[in-house]
């Protein structure tokens, strides 16, 4: 698992922005998010409801301890045979 923050404000230029994984030196930050992302190919599951997350914005008394990894056990595209692939390829 990894816990990265995302961070929401206004850059020097005045500009409102989104900054995940990295915090601008310059910017004036509104609202700091801590999000638990699983490793590759494997999802969260929080231990005592067992519901299911591709991610987890924590929050409150919410610890990374509360999940777990597990396998995903769908796949990750969803592929439709009567369609074209999206970069001309054959499906």
């Amino acid at each position: 698992m990894e816990i990265r923050t995302t961070y929401i404000g206004i850059n020097e230029n005045g500009i409102k922005g989104i900054w995940c994984g990295f915090k601008p030196e310059k910017a004036i930050i509104e609202e700091a998010r801590t999000i638990l992302y699983p490793d590759e190919n494997k999802i969260l599951r929080h231990k005592e409801t067992q519901i299911e997350f591709t991610s987890v914005w924590l929050q409150d008394d919410m610890t990374e301890e509360d999940y777990e990894e597990i396998e995903r056990n769908t796949p990750n595209d969803i592929i439709n045979e009567n369609m074209p692939a999206l970069d001309g390829g054959e499906l």
